[in-house]
């Protein structure tokens, strides 16, 4: 299979069509379908594609000698306004046509490139290249393409919707609340059907003090649903909103989440940390609280240390292989454990029987709070 070390020519074609060269100059086309036929190959770079299905692709409308012309005719506008491309990297073999693989950079392959990278880096970069959907606005009027385009487009538009929800589930985690609500924002926009999403938008504005926007983001989420599903809010959107409404806004809290199997300690803790200001979350161990942690951004983790299951140190280890920094205070009954907690990454740690006093002050402490 043939390939190039350095790309000809640059496509975009993410929110539309642009072809430039390697040295920046627009490559400009004399048809939709020279330029259809060029990101179709450069789509496929690498992979022979027989005349016969381009011609049926692009020209399925005519007959066959009328499509093998036309195609013809395409092909040589592309040789003629490529030349590079057409001497390095146009690759005629038979009856099948190919682009040598790495001869087109396109913004589509790199964008998906990225967003299948399981990297940080690889996501925060993915979404920018996302301009708009493939092809935007580009019809040719022929049904063989414009299937195959619609399918293409719809794919990399989930994928996106992918992407930019990762995105934002890590700047949350992250804590970077500007860059999640921007992104958050343009997911809505991408799928505004989804009352998850209208929930984030709200929560992240009102971390910022952005509670006009906030009730906003709430009364667009209500007329969605009114108009699309015939419906209300759930239960959990209508609380977040009267949260926001009475200024006493949930997700601004700091949230806590306490991993306790003895019921008796977890009612004490969720009685001491809610009255202070905390959003509380209690699970009985170890593999409920790594559910919770995968679904919801927490501020602080609270867990015994010894559990009869998955224990707190346990519990620390999988949230440090899964690069969880969220700080954790382990509670434990013997006060010698302290070295062994702090040894493990832990923030701090409280001895029962648990005193009010001592477990706000820590709490205050690892969330770096007055």
């Amino acid at each position: 299979m043939p390939s190039t070390s350095r790309p000809v020519v640059y496509l975009t074609l993410l929110g539309g069509y642009q072809a430039r060269l390697g040295v920046g100059s627009a490559v400009t086309l004399p048809t939709k379908k020279a330029q259809a036929l060029l990101a179709y190959l450069a789509l496929h770079q690498g992979q022979p594609q027989s005349r016969d299905k381009l011609a049926a692709l692009l020209w399925g409308g005519f007959d066959d000698p009328h499509a093998r012309q036309s195609l013809r005719q395409a092909m040589a506008a592309i040789r003629q306004a490529l030349p590079d491309l057409a001497e390095e990297s146009l690759v005629f073999d038979g009856d099948a046509i190919e682009v040598a693989r790495g001869a087109v950079e396109v913004d589509a392959r790199v964008f998906e490139e990225l967003a299948t990278d399981p990297t940080t880096a690889a996501l925060e970069k993915a979404p920018a290249l996302y301009r708009g959907d493939l092809l935007e606005g580009f019809g040719v009027r022929e049904e063989g393409f414009d299937e195959w385009l619609a399918a293409e487009r719809l794919r990399l538009r989930e994928l996106a919707i992918d992407v930019l929800g990762r995105l934002v589930a890590h700047q949350i985690e992250a804590r970077r609340t500007e860059q999640a609500l921007h992104h958050a924002v343009r997911l809505l926009a991408m799928d505004p059907l989804q009352e998850a999403t209208h929930r984030t938008v709200m929560s992240l504005y009102a971390r910022l003090g952005r509670r006009g926007a906030a009730v906003r983001q709430y009364q667009a989420c209500a007329e969605m649903l009114r108009r699309e599903f015939k419906s209300r809010p759930d239960p959990e959107t209508e609380r977040l909103y009267q949260e926001i409404v009475k200024g006493q806004d949930a997700r601004a809290r700091p949230r806590i989440l306490v991993v306790e199997d003895e019921a008796t300690t977890r009612t004490l803790l969720e009685g001491l940390l809610t009255p202070a200001g905390y959003e509380v979350t209690v699970v009985a161990d170890g593999a409920d609280a790594l559910l919770q942690l995968s679904r919801t951004p927490f501020d602080l983790v609270i867990a015994d240390i010894r559990m009869p299951l998955l224990d707190g140190l346990k519990l620390i280890e999988i949230m440090k292989s899964k690069r969880l920094d969220t700080p954790v205070i382990f509670v434990t009954a013997k006060k010698e454990s302290e070295a062994q907690a702090l040894r493990l990454g832990a923030a701090d740690y409280v001895v029962k029987p648990i005193q009010k006093d001592a477990l706000l002050q820590r709490v205050r402490k690892a969330l770096r709070t007055p």
